[in-house]
């Protein structure tokens, strides 16, 4: 246990290390030796003072000696802080590179597995050991463990320079030692004993807090009283990680009892030892003294190391959270397309085709889909549609190859492509609106273009198609203005529809082959819905849509509609055909009186 710990530790330097530019090793290095130094000096003064005192030297070189050691002290302690600063930077920069070390790993994991809960507890544990209010966490045990390296060296030191002294001295100074190494190693059995309990407590407990205040469960939360229900769950929580928690701290009571007794008892042992020297030797009273510093200083070296080893543990679980989360990944195999090939398939006139498509979460258990077949043009406008559970979102995700189908084949322009093929094309060639409004704490331009380059004409110009010109140009930073900021209140607020005609515009940017559109006027009244469906007729002509819904404002327009059921196309063709014929789309969007009112029109 204990040797794992220390080899994961030595890990964890060596990846800080290879982060850094040569030059900054050499800073790192030179801190380390200044640390050592630092730590030392003290031992030295009392040290050298001993000597100075048993060999008995007039005034004058006693002056000499401590103006020298004043001024060499002095120097060392700046050159310290100088370097400390250094450190302190390099580490700050080192724990804030992982956030977007961690970006990309997200970007290339399978996006089956990141949908797991599983995952996003690993994600949220892994930011987590990078945002902890800057002193735990990465930066924390960087330092901690410098400073417990440099205590070590300087330990070791300091026992060799007091056995030549006095070798009982250092015999009982490594027994202590010895004797705290031992609370550690018990110490971290006990906390890992109850450690995965408490984590997997506090991460459900953090995630019913999340659902009490998410905004979008505030009226279910409210009317429906289902606070009471997650309040009383969190309390039973609340209760269990408390009875727990006194278990563990009365076990690591002891060892914290031991842990401060340790260094009094130390320093009673040697003083009744000083004590006897004076004694039997008559040595000087200030020689006695000086021994009692130098004696001093050694153990509490001791209980500095001592607690300096049990801080770099009890931080540890942040150290293993954020070196869990890159060990064990699952990436699809990924392909690299060159330009020239990936504007083969940039054309007008394209045409892709998914044949018997099959699909089902990590090729086990039933078939979410099955034997899916349709193609769709860039001048194609289709609907997919169906009840919940149907399928829908898990084809729309083939569609942006997000998911790899468990069998069936993709042919793009009559060529067939290989999934990791697709996947790389398909990022080019489609736009998706979202359900949710999913707008970011950034400007305007920046949540449009979703990139720091972005190309202003262009950004203008999507606006201006979705109607937003006069809205924005009305704000005193135009396209710079901040959205849904929560800096002194500054941020724009749009409204609901607005939130989606921004989302459009986003659409709009890109200029794709495709747009998919995802429950995209879920939350709009039926005349705002109509208004948006004749925006996106008029603005998007050359663009090939895909639109998945509820509700039959998009399938009028189609020019096929997809009816899912089970995960199986039951139903397609145009609006009304299909309104016309018994079946699930006539279900879902014809009340009894009217399917009786068009059977007698049929007949």
């Amino acid at each position: 246990m204990i040797f794992d710990y220390i080899q994961k530790q030595i890990e964890f330097v060596k990846k800080f290390f290879k982060s850094l530019e040569y030059k900054d090793r050499k800073k790192v290095i030179t801190f380390f030796l200044l640390s050592i130094f630092n730590n030392f000096i003290d031992f030295i003064l009392v040290f050298l003072t001993l000597i100075l005192f048993e060999k008995g030297s007039d005034l004058l070189s006693k002056i000499f000696f401590i103006s020298i050691t004043s001024i060499i002290y002095m120097v060392l302690k700046i050159l310290h802080s100088r370097f400390r600063y250094h450190f302190t930077d390099l580490t700050y920069t080192f724990r804030y590179s992982q956030i977007y070390k961690i970006g990309n790993e997200i970007l290339k994991t399978d996006f089956e597995l990141l949908q797991s809960d599983t995952e996003q507890l690993k994600i949220e544990k892994a930011y987590f050991s990078i945002f902890s209010g800057g002193n735990k966490g990465l930066e924390f045990q960087l330092n901690e463990l410098l400073e417990g390296l440099s205590l070590a060296v300087v330990y070791i030191l300091s026992v060799i320079v007091v056995f030549f002294f006095n070798p009982v001295y250092s015999v009982i100074s490594i027994l202590l030692f010895s004797i705290s190494f031992f609370m550690i190693s018990i110490y971290t059995k006990i906390k890992t004993k109850y450690k995965e309990f408490l984590d997997n407590n506090i991460a459900t407990t953090n995630f019913l807090i999340s659902q009490e205040i998410k905004k979008e469960n505030i009226l279910d939360t409210k009317y429906t009283r289902r606070l009471d229900k997650l309040l009383s769950k969190n309390y039973y929580l609340n209760n269990e990680y408390s009875d727990i928690f006194k278990k563990m701290t009365r076990k690591t009571l002891i060892f914290e009892t031991i842990e401060q007794f340790l260094p009094w008892l130390g320093l009673l042992i040697l003083l009744l030892l000083v004590s006897k020297q004076y004694i039997d030797y008559k040595n000087s009273l200030s020689s006695i003294m000086v021994i009692i510093m130098l004696v001093n200083y050694l153990l509490n070296q001791t209980n500095r190391l001592f607690r300096t080893l049990r801080n770099i543990y009890e931080n540890f679980e942040s150290i293993e959270n954020w070196s869990q989360y890159f060990k064990d990944k699952v990436y699809l195999e990924s392909s690299i397309i060159n330009d020239e090939y990936l504007n083969t398939f940039l054309q007008k006139d394209i045409n892709i085709r998914f044949d018997k498509i099959y699909y089902r979460s990590k090729d086990e258990g039933d078939y979410i889909l099955s034997d899916i077949s349709f193609n769709i043009t860039d001048k194609d406008k289709i609907a997919i549609v169906g009840t919940n559970g149907s399928g829908k979102t898990t084809l729309v995700n083939i569609i942006l190859g997000l998911l790899k189908p468990s069998s069936g084949d993709i042919y793009i322009n009559n060529q067939k492509v290989k999934y990791e093929q697709y996947k790389a094309i398909a990022k080019h060639m489609f736009s998706i609106l979202p359900q949710e409004n999913s707008l970011f704490n950034l400007t305007i331009s920046e949540n449009i273009s979703l990139s720091d380059n972005e190309n202003d004409l262009k950004i203008y110009e999507a606006i201006d198609k979705v109607g937003l010109s006069k809205k924005i140009s009305d704000l005193t930073k135009g396209v710079d203005s901040e959205v849904n900021s929560q800096e002194d209140n500054k941020g724009v607020e749009f409204s609901g529809g607005e939130r989606r005609l921004l989302l459009l515009s986003r659409v709009v940017y890109f200029q794709r082959n495709f747009g998919i559109f995802d429950e995209a006027t879920s939350a709009l009244d039926p005349s705002k819905e109509s208004m948006f469906y004749d925006l996106v007729k008029n603005k998007l002509q050359h663009v090939g849509m895909i639109f998945v819904s509820h509700k039959v404002g998009s399938t009028k327009f189609s020019d096929e509609i997809l009816v899912l059921d089970k995960g199986n196309i039951v139903q397609r063709g145009k609006h009304e055909e299909l309104i016309a014929s018994e079946g699930i789309y006539r279900n879902m969007f014809v009340d009894k009186d009217e399917m009786e009112r068009i059977d007698e029109n049929n007949q």
